[in-house]
């Protein structure tokens, strides 16, 4: 039975939930909309199967690292989906492939309520809600049975997402699909849901529109870099780029903030990956191959395994170049990310205060210090 007494030991996957067969496991979400499984101990009939699928159980019984085939740079030949792309556009070019073949990809999108979750797609055009970095945990509840379904029927599937997911993925199915392909991403951790909620909410007071989609690395200012851009899509389908009533929300999540407590000892960063492919960024900056950089951004493409292999050699629509394993290595292949050292200040006070106070506080320190003068003004008034 699963029991969770240490949130750092759940990633919130839902694999246990979906192979539950007397439906005794739910997600239950907590103050910052995380899920973890509760347990119904009525209905468990204790056959451990949730244990058997949960990527954090099974990866404590098996650190060995993996020998990974190979390291390619990747960019993508379409110069429109290059530029819609957070780095490369890698994803999209397996995305395609697979498409080819009436296969059915899965990724992490924003649904009607600005919610980030896993989805799939069945066509180019609705491949594209995929494209682009979250920077938010998605939920995946109910998805492994569909991924199961479509794979025996025959029909290709990709699957796309962080690596606990990749692994829950791997581990529900419990046997190897010749029709399965699974990628994981460079992850640098997952951030809580519920104030990625408070923020569009915020957002969208300011921007005085609701919002439909989020580019969290936009390339129409700077192009492809660390210096970096973001875009709200509104309602009406006009775009607003860097509003300065705003601060972006990748610098919550930069700041580490809000990471959810597994992230923080993650047994996934390093180089026993969960995918046939791993992609992410490739800096090919002025202190690694000169030769490849271009401000339309390039991935990282690391193949684990020969059916990645294989996939990668069918990825006619990308250019790419051989590098060697110290100029692919980067720091969450190899390190986890740590949470800031005002967290558990910065969650407490956002549970008590709510989110203005934390977001004026912590990070528009500018208008924390406008919010004091505010607040000393009418104080004296009275």
């Amino acid at each position: 039975m699963i029991n969770i007494v240490d949130k750092k030991d759940c990633c919130g996957c839902s694999a246990c939930a979906s192979i539950c067969p007397k439906n005794a496991i739910s997600m239950q979400a907590d103050a910052l909309g995380f899920l973890y499984p509760q347990v119904d101990k009525l209905n468990c009939v204790n056959c451990g199967l949730c244990e058997s699928v949960c990527p954090i159980i099974n990866r404590k019984k098996n650190v060995e690292e993996r020998n990974t085939i190979s390291y390619v740079a990747a960019r993508n030949k379409n110069k429109e989906v290059l530029f819609k792309s957070t780095s490369g556009g890698a994803f999209s070019s397996f995305a395609k492939l697979i498409l080819s073949q009436n296969g059915m990809v899965y990724g992490a999108c924003y649904n009607e309520r600005m919610e980030v979750v896993h989805d799939f797609a069945c066509t180019e055009e609705d491949c594209e809600k995929f494209i682009g970095s979250k920077y938010v945990q998605s939920r995946m509840v109910g998805l492994f049975p569909h991924i199961k379904k479509e794979l025996e029927q025959g029909i290709p599937v990709l699957f796309t997402g962080t690596p606990c997911q990749v692994e829950a993925v791997r581990k529900f199915l419990r046997k190897e699909y010749e029709n399965l392909f699974l990628i994981d991403v460079v992850c640098h951790a997952v951030a809580s849901p519920k104030v990625f909620q408070d923020y569009v909410a915020f957002a969208e007071k300011k921007l005085k529109s609701s919002i439909i989609s989020i580019r969290m690395r936009d390339k129409m200012k700077y192009g492809w870099g660390h210096r970096t851009s973001t875009a709200f899509v509104l309602r009406d389908g006009t775009i607003v780029r860097d509003p300065s009533s705003l601060k972006m929300w990748n610098e919550i999540y930069f700041s580490a903030f809000v990471n959810r407590p597994s992230c923080n000892s993650c047994l996934f960063c390093n180089m026993n990956r969960s995918g046939d492919l791993t992609i992410g960024d490739f800096w090919d900056d002025s202190s690694c191959r000169k030769d490849i950089y271009s401000i339309e951004g390039t991935s990282l493409v690391m193949v684990n395994n020969e059916r990645g292999l294989r996939l990668l050699n069918m990825a006619d629509s990308l250019d790419c170049w051989k590098l060697k394993k110290n100029e692919a290595i980067q720091q969450n292949l190899v390190h986890t990310s740590q949470s800031n050292c005002y967290s558990e200040r910065f969650i407490d006070d956002y549970l008590r205060k709510g989110f203005k106070y934390v977001y004026l506080r912590y990070v528009n320190r500018s208008g924390f210090r406008k919010f004091l003068s505010k607040i000393k003004h009418f104080l004296q008034r009275k």
